[in-house]
């Protein structure tokens, strides 16, 4: 972006903005809303970037959750893990991969976070 006139920005400045080409077109447009942002703050801090939904994380929470109770049948942190990773994978290393585990732990807590604050606004944001 570069600026033609020298001016002071106020509430009745135009801004135009040209993009050219399509090279990191996605990486330029977050700037330029990180401009807009800071522009519209007007105390000089913009407003962070909200990062888009990440849909295999969204499956991966809802599958913990429906694994880990919500059928009324209460699964345990390896049923969650197994359903996420694999049977296999998780008899050959679940007693000595605790990364396993903790990824477990996550999409549960996940899950039950989608579920509690409505995932279907998650759901809606989300690029399938």
């Amino acid at each position: 972006m570069v600026s033609e006139d020298l001016v002071e920005l106020d509430d009745n400045t135009q801004i135009e903005v040209r993009l050219k080409g399509r090279e990191c077109f996605r990486e330029r447009i977050v700037s330029v809303e990180q401009l807009f942002s800071l522009h519209r703050a007007g105390d000089g801090n913009p407003t962070p970037a909200k990062r888009p939904p990440n849909r295999a994380k969204l499956m991966e929470g809802l599958l913990a959750y429906d694994v880990g109770g919500a059928s009324g049948r209460r699964g345990s942190l390896k049923d969650i893990a197994i359903a996420i990773f694999g049977e296999e994978r998780i008899d050959r290393e679940w007693s000595s991969n605790r990364s396993l585990k903790n990824h477990a732990v996550r999409a549960r807590d996940r899950g039950r976070a989608f579920v509690r604050d409505g995932y279907r606004d998650y759901l809606r944001k989300a690029a399938f």
